[in-house]
């Protein structure tokens, strides 16, 4: 009982965690640690053990996490995964057609079977 009350304790201290409530995100890339703002991500992609952070204005970002490690880390009211080797800022949705997503820079990104349920949610909104 004592294990699972720290899992509770643990669970609850992460949803609480500031880094999704100040609005941006610290990576380490290029030798030094970079500040990004939530609101300048258009999308994320895997690349194994390494992300790319598609940025709306300037290059990619690429730095050492896994997709699942910066899920974590994002306000889930504003990003969503939709593939397994992608999450995206749902504010930069233009449209989605036949389970690909098409984002404001003209980005196609495709929907797997297992977060088609997220074209559902993401329509009636």
């Amino acid at each position: 009982s004592k294990a699972v009350q720290k899992a509770v304790d643990y669970a609850a201290y992460r949803k609480k965690m500031p880094a999704a409530e100040e609005g941006h995100l610290f990576v380490y890339a290029e030798y030094r640690l970079l500040k990004i703002e939530f609101g300048d991500i258009e999308y994320i992609e895997s690349l194994e053990d390494y992300i790319r952070i598609h940025l709306l204005h300037g290059k990619p970002v690429m730095t050492l996490l896994t997709l699942k490690g910066v899920l974590e880390k994002l306000p889930p009211d504003k990003f969503q995964r939709v593939h397994r080797s992608y999450i995206v800022a749902t504010g930069y949705i233009k449209s989605v057609l036949n389970r690909r997503i098409t984002l404001v820079s003209g980005r196609e990104i495709p929907v797997s079977d297992s977060y088609a349920g997220f074209l559902k949610e993401w329509k009636s909104r």
